[in-house]
């Protein structure tokens, strides 16, 4: 219902992108959390759950890549229990007081979606092309925002995919699949845009309710000559796909060298000695890792581009 729930009401799934995370920021974590809850009950998961990869206090959680396989699980162990379920990233900044006030104006019995609003400004390759006639009819969230279910929507989540298990944790951009398996081809649920939900510094706006700090590395300023371009391509590309690349990138630079399975000197291309599949390049890819760091044209360079043969920039 509607403006009834507490802090013990809600799961925090906390979703790690550092290997390198240590008890010392898992700690630093839970004091924070601490201040924020001074008022409320400490015991052990009295008001969240934190899911994160180790430490005494808290329950392991995959990568995004893996959450259509812990829905399930998430539902079985704490669907009775909890009303919410707030995702978000090691670096989002929480209000927990303000993330309850948002939470208690909807209501939890019902199939809630809830997070920071993106949208494709155009058809995208890496969504599919999905909704291609307007891409304004279907948001998607940011994740470093935040986002929330209510537990009446991970039941249903959870049902379907007991009924139908995920064969693979494969993604491209979880936030966008995700939303599509929320949506359901228009029998699930849409996104709730909640612009509280935000990715702007700490301290920025004092409308948001989350903020996200951005740990980052800064790549600082590249140089074209710093860039080694490897073009994944095939034979039957080689007259049609290929001339494109070199009236494109190859006309920029000539650090480029164009792999294949097999050898045209017309090309010219090198032989990656992976065969060409219909799907999966994954051995390809990394043939082409390998060969980079011993071939001439990309010595002394500091990155390596590899782009397909359908890939204009």
């Amino acid at each position: 219902t509607v403006g009834n729930i507490s802090r013990q009401d809600i799961t925090l799934v906390w979703h790690n992108n550092k290997p390198s995370l240590n008890v010392r920021w898992l700690g630093s974590l839970v004091r924070m959390l601490g201040e924020e809850i001074s008022n409320a009950s400490r015991k052990k998961n009295s008001y969240c759950l934190l899911v994160q990869l180790r430490g005494q206090v808290v329950v392991r959680f995959p990568p995004w890549t893996g959450i259509f396989f812990k829905l399930a699980r998430l539902d079985k162990k704490y669907g009775k229990s909890k009303s919410w379920f707030f995702f978000c990233e090691d670096d989002t900044v929480l209000d927990l007081n303000g993330i309850l006030e948002i939470l208690n104006q909807y209501d939890h019995t019902k199939e809630f979606f809830l997070g920071h609003a993106l949208q494709d400004p155009q058809p995208a390759i890496i969504h599919h092309f999905a909704f291609h006639e307007d891409t304004s009819k279907f948001s998607f969230p940011d994740f470093s925002a935040g986002w929330a279910i209510s537990s009446a929507l991970l039941r249903r989540l959870a049902k379907r995919l007991n009924d139908n298990p995920a064969k693979t944790d494969f993604s491209i951009d979880v936030q966008h699949e995700a939303t599509m398996f929320v949506h359901d081809q228009g029998k699930g649920v849409q996104l709730t845009d909640v612009p509280e939900f935000c990715t702007s510094p700490p301290g920025d706006n004092d409308d948001c309710v989350t903020s996200f700090l951005d740990s980052s590395a800064s790549c600082g300023e590249v140089d074209m000559n710093d860039l080694f371009f490897a073009v994944k391509t095939t034979k039957k590309y080689h007259k049609d796909r290929v001339p494109v690349i070199k009236n494109t990138i190859g006309q920029h630079t000539s650090r480029v060298v164009y792999y294949s399975e097999t050898v045209d000197p017309s090309i010219p291309t090198e032989d990656t000695g992976v065969p060409n599949t219909e799907s999966g390049h994954c051995a390809k890819l990394w043939a082409i890792m390998k060969n980079s760091r011993v071939n001439k044209k990309a010595s002394g360079k500091k990155w390596l581009v590899v782009v397909d043969d359908d890939t204009i920039l």
